[in-house]
């Protein structure tokens, strides 16, 4: 008999055991009311045991199947199967950029050239600033209030199961989003999750840099490029931040400009694209480097001919329709 019959049958066997107390109250034998309560209230007590015990084991259970895909999940590392995506390395891209900053150089059209370079997920892995909040939340009393086996599970979560989402990181530890228990507490470390992940200040204690990221940014900096960071996040809260992370991790700021959202409901791909063209307005965009496939699309739309780059990390799974132009895609920014 497995786990879940075994506290099905219990509870069962505990409400006849109710019943026929009652029943003896009601007749003519010799026990008394009191006598027969406290037998009832020993068998409540033993059926709460019984239904917390279930829960924790609801908890903890090794499902047979592995967990079903859940409908807030998505596809996080993987590609549109209808593009054309060439993959690359560091060195191979540093020559194109540096040969289509040539062509502008020769045909002097009075713009200068400008490269542009998404943050998250493209120069900074975000992952850790997801596993540092999460740390962070179980050190609050709040996580106190959940079965100890369950937190005894989400302490166990590392970084290699943070995918781009905490459902993801749910997921990858095992841990069953169809359970309540799961999911009530993926809801409330989500809440907290949501207040520290765009304050501005845990993206500069925890994220880490990419391998030769700063490198490369450096590299186009002194062939001539003006350095351009867009990124999603908020102007009004992270710019600050932003500032302080580039310089901790030693990226070009001189002359360089910073682009964030100023209207944070803005669509990414809509502001993105947007941007981009704020930018090759006044500048030859000699390339463009961006992790989510949804974002880049617009982006080769406005320029097809300048050097696009997906960072193969995670990314949304956001559906994406067909582009005919090709892209660059690179594993890491490391030679």
């Amino acid at each position: 008999m497995d786990n879940r019959n075994l506290f099905i049958n219990l509870d069962n066997l505990l409400d006849e055991h109710v019943k026929a107390l009652r029943e003896l109250q009601s007749g003519d034998g010799s026990r008394t009311s009191d006598y027969t309560r406290g037998f009832e209230d020993a068998i409540n007590v033993v059926k709460k045991i019984s239904f917390d015990l279930a829960r924790e084991w609801a908890s903890t259970a090794i499902y047979e199947h592995p967990p079903h895909p859940h409908p807030r999940s998505r596809i996080y590392r993987s590609e549109p199967m209808d593009w054309w995506i060439e993959d690359t390395t560091p060195s191979s891209l540093k020559s194109f950029i540096a040969s289509r900053a040539n062509e502008f150089a020769n045909h002097n059209n009075g713009k200068s050239s400008a490269i542009i370079f998404d943050l998250d997920g493209t120069l900074f892995d975000v992952g850790h600033r997801t596993l540092g909040i999460l740390k962070r939340w179980l050190t609050l009393s709040e996580s106190q209030h959940f079965p100890k086996s369950l937190v005894k599970r989400i302490e166990g979560i590392g970084f290699n199961h943070i995918g781009y989402s905490l459902a993801h990181a749910f997921e990858n530890a095992g841990l069953d989003l169809r359970n309540p228990d799961v999911m009530e507490v993926l809801v409330t470390v989500e809440r907290y999750w949501r207040k520290k992940f765009f304050d501005g200040e845990s993206l500069v204690e925890f994220d880490a840099v990419y391998t030769g990221a700063a490198d490369f940014v450096w590299f186009c900096k002194k062939i001539g490029l003006k350095i351009v960071y867009l990124t999603g996040r908020s102007q009004k809260v992270m710019y600050q931040g932003t500032r302080k992370q580039l310089e901790k991790f030693g990226f070009p700021l001189e002359d360089a400009e910073l682009i964030l959202k100023i209207n944070t409901v803005t669509d990414d791909a809509v502001f993105k694209e947007e941007a981009f063209r704020s930018v090759a307005a006044s500048h030859n965009v000699v390339g463009n480097f961006e992790n989510e496939y949804v974002n880049i699309r617009g982006m080769v739309q406005c320029d097809p001919k300048a050097v696009h780059v997906v960072v193969d990390s995670q990314h949304s799974g956001r559906p994406v329709s067909a582009l005919p132009d090709k892209v660059y895609r690179i594993q890491s920014f490391a030679s």
